[in-house]
């Protein structure tokens, strides 16, 4: 860290003052470098730095895109395939460390039991009415199912069997999460269709058209990672296999670690959780405007016209129209 006259040395030098606050504020930083050509950017006139003023530079560094192009690979069965055993391989590990899975088999072992039961780890291949077809690496296998769980093509499950009819479904689910807050006052404003532009500066401003030089625009998916620490995903309701209930069935998914049921049609793991994201916002028309959370996730439905404020500070949502 810098020293106080070392702080004070590299901004007079350049004809700045600095506020008690903001010197304080300061001494957080290992280089100062980045943070004085933004001010210098901005042709501050009085020459005076505040902290306000601080917080507004640094926020501008404070968002890393991660992904910002849902790009769909080619509908053929070797893409296909490969993204399927890219879930299997990386949920295999959780599903095996459910205190559910009792006697985990592989099919060909299942076949070959006197009994018929025993737990096993697959893929999904075919979703039938009151069966369902699943393969692992020694196989595949077709068993009665009569639960009222949705499941697709594509979904890597725990299945505890007995005399080939499946019992009971066991999810990978996400971990529960701390929920993270911010030492400062800070908000995210996610919108949607939204001319609602907020006036002060410790907002980061999220909206799929660029109304304000302050809006980090989304088109039909985005990954951002908000001052190192917040992990956001912004997504089109077209990418998520969501029919009649928001809450419900995006529970559903992300249980499977998995927001994109439809590999079939959207060949991606863009939307597979590896990463768990702090926030997720799904955009749309076909829902009321809604917010739930789940593990520490804070999950966010926004209808056209409306926007979500969240207290970085407090973890608080706060639903406008």
């Amino acid at each position: 860290m810098l020293s106080t006259d070392e702080i004070i040395r590299e901004f007079a030098n350049r004809g700045y003052v600095l506020t008690p606050e903001a010197l304080e504020y300061l001494k957080n930083f290992d280089s100062l470098e980045e943070i004085i050509r933004n001010i210098q950017k901005e042709k501050i006139e009085d020459k005076c730095i505040t902290i306000d003023l601080l917080s507004k530079m640094i926020r501008k560094q404070e968002v890393e895109v991660i992904e910002n192009d849902f790009k769909v690979g080619e509908i053929t069965i070797e893409c296909l395939n490969k993204l399927i055993l890219e879930r299997f391989e990386f949920l295999k590990g959780f599903l095996k460390n459910k205190i559910e899975m009792v006697n985990v088999l592989s099919i060909a072992n299942l076949k070959k039991s006197e009994k018929k039961g025993g737990s096993i780890i697959a893929i999904v291949v075919e979703v039938c009415e009151n069966s369902i077809v699943v393969e692992d690496y020694t196989g595949t296998i077709r068993l009665n199912f009569n639960i009222n769980e949705k499941i697709f093509p594509g979904d890597v499950l725990g299945f505890l069997v007995s005399n080939y009819e499946v019992k009971k479904i066991i999810y990978p689910d996400i971990p529960l999460l701390v929920s993270k807050k911010s030492n400062e006052n800070v908000f995210i404003r996610f919108g949607y269709e939204c001319d609602e532009v907020p006036k002060e500066d410790n907002y980061y401003f999220f909206n799929n058209k660029m109304n304000s030089k302050k809006t980090i625009v989304f088109g039909d998916y985005l990954k951002v990672r908000i001052e190192k620490n917040f992990l956001v995903l912004i997504v089109n309701e077209s990418l998520i296999k969501i029919e009649k209930n928001f809450e419900t069935e995006m529970l559903s998914l992300l249980k499977k670690r998995n927001l994109n049921p439809l590999i079939m049609e959207f060949p991606s793991n863009a939307l597979f959780l590896k990463d768990i994201p702090d926030f997720i916002v799904v955009f749309g028309k076909n829902f009321d405007t809604h917010y739930f959370n789940y593990k520490g996730v804070s999950v966010i439905y926004i209808k056209e016209n409306t926007f979500f404020d969240i207290d970085l500070k407090t973890r608080e949502i706060y639903k406008n129209k």
